[in-house]
C-alpha cells in the first residue's frame, strides 16, 4: 500500500510540476520579466501579484516593501524590494511601483555575482558603465574579492523603456548583488542625483 502511494505521489509530481512536489527556480529572464510586470502598480498590487508570502502590510519597511528570501534563481534564495520615487503623497500601498529589486547577500561567492552578469549579457547585449563604479564587463572574481568599503561594481541595460541595473557593494555589514528593475527617473519627471565624481546615486 505505502509503495502504491508512494508510485501515485510520483506520479503527480509529473503531471504537475509547478505544485508543491516541485518549485523549480527561476531563471533570469523570468525575474526580470516578472519585475518589469510589476511597474507602475500600486506597491500592494505588485506585491500581491508577484505571489509574495503574507499581507503586503505585513511587509513594510518604511518607505518600501521587503520579503527576504522569496525567490530562487541559481540554486541561491533572493529577497525582493518594491519601492516607490519618493514623491508621490498618499498611502504607501497605493504609491506607484518605480524599483523592483532582487538583491542576496553573497558570502564570498563571486562567480555567482558574474554568472548574473553574463545571463544579462545574453539576453540584453552589451550592458553600459555607471559613473565611478568597476563596470561588470571588466570584472573578475579576483576584482570582486579585492573590493573594499563603499566600492561598487555596476552594469546597465535599457529596455524600450525601463532600466535594469545590476549592483554588486561593500558595505560594512555585507557584499550585496542587486538586480534592480526600474523606471527611469526621467519618465517620472525627477531629476538623477549624482556624486561629485559623477556616480549616479538616485
Amino acid at each position: 500500500m505505502k509503495r502504491i502511494l508512494i508510485l501515485w505521489l510520483c506520479i503527480l509530481c509529473c503531471m504537475f510540476p509547478l505544485s508543491a512536489c516541485s518549485q523549480p527556480g527561476k531563471s533570469v529572464e523570468d525575474l526580470v520579466e516578472m519585475g518589469l510586470a510589476q511597474l507602475g502598480k500600486p506597491l500592494g498590487e505588485a506585491y500581491q501579484a508577484l505571489g509574495l508570502p503574507g499581507n503586503p502590510e505585513d511587509a513594510v519597511v518604511f518607505p518600501f516593501l521587503l520579503a527576504e528570501d522569496s525567490v530562487e534563481l541559481h540554486g541561491k534564495r533572493l529577497g525582493i524590494v518594491l519601492d516607490h520615487a519618493g514623491e508621490e503623497e498618499g498611502e504607501l500601498m497605493e504609491r506607484s511601483t518605480s524599483i523592483v529589486e532582487y538583491f542576496i547577500h553573497l558570502d564570498g561567492d563571486y562567480a555567482y555575482a558574474l554568472a548574473l552578469y553574463q545571463g544579462l549579457s545574453d539576453l540584453y547585449g552589451e550592458m553600459e558603465p555607471m559613473g565611478s563604479c568597476l563596470p561588470f564587463n571588466e570584472a573578475t572574481e579576483d576584482s570582486l574579492k579585492s573590493m573594499v568599503l563603499d566600492e561598487e561594481c555596476a552594469g546597465l541595460w535599457r529596455t524600450e523603456d525601463n532600466e535594469i541595473v545590476l549592483l554588486y557593494s561593500v558595505d560594512e555589514k555585507a557584499c550585496t548583488l542587486a538586480l534592480d528593475i526600474k523606471i527611469p527617473l526621467e519618465r517620472l519627471g525627477l531629476s538623477p542625483i549624482y556624486t561629485p565624481d559623477g556616480t549616479r546615486i538616485r
